[in-house]
């Protein structure tokens, strides 16, 4: 039996008009551009932008403001990467979070996604002590003999290891990486087809920025005032 997978998720609340004529819907991501123009059909109320109003995301370390942050393709893009992920794959991206290593920023989560295979979780092992017994019972220290690695403290052990190469305890295990923390993440372009933009191709924010919707004569600009 297939097991369930760990729920990571976006979705955005879409706004139109206002007061009580305001109309609302949550557009799970990753959307295609077709499916964001009639969750956008389905709110329109006339003369009225769409609003991007908020988010509702359950990925560990990215939160509401992170997102707003970003522009609404580049949301869509990181829902679209974290669906492809398998649950090992989550699990780490969860002990990221729980480090003292983790992301702050939306572009380290994307990079992320593609390169999960440079980090390394063991489930199970939490402090130096785990780490030191996972050691001595290994295949590194098979030729000691048993009375000399009772003399070698765990503890000790494990927190050198972990030292050396910038391990870091979480409560899911022991999680290390081949690229270095301090990697920057790499420049990727969201594809065309995630990229969900305005009417003119702009990109699209929240709340105080809005889509213009392509078949009216008229929007209100950023200061409130009807352009033609």
């Amino acid at each position: 039996m297939m097991e369930p997978r760990i729920p990571m998720y976006i979705a955005v609340w879409l706004e139109s008009g206002c007061g009580n004529e305001s109309r609302g819907i949550w557009l799970p991501l990753p959307a295609t551009k077709k499916e964001f123009l009639a969750a956008q059909e389905a709110i329109y109320v006339e003369y009225s932008n769409i609003y991007i109003m908020s988010y509702n995301v359950r990925i560990p370390g990215v939160g509401r403001d992170m997102l707003l942050s970003a522009s609404l393709g580049r949301a869509n893009y990181l829902a679209s990467r974290i669906m492809a992920l398998d649950n090992e794959q989550l699990m780490k991206l969860a002990a990221i979070y729980d480090s003292d290593r983790y992301f702050d920023s939306l572009e380290q989560y994307i990079d992320y996604t593609y390169n999960h295979d440079s980090y390394t979780l063991i489930p199970g092992v939490k402090n130096p002590a785990d780490l030191g017994r996972m050691y001595l019972d290994g295949e590194d220290f098979a030729a000691v003999p048993g009375d000399l690695k009772k003399c070698i403290d765990p503890y000790k052990l494990g927190a050198n290891i972990a030292k050396a190469v910038d391990g870091q305890f979480t409560a899911l295990g022991y999680l290390t990486t081949e690229n270095g923390w301090g990697a920057a993440p790499k420049a990727r372009k969201t594809p065309a087809a995630l990229d969900l933009t305005g009417s003119k191709g702009e990109s699209l924010f929240g709340i105080r920025y809005s889509r213009y919707w392509p078949d009216s004569e008229y929007y209100e600009d950023e200061t409130g005032g009807e352009q033609q």
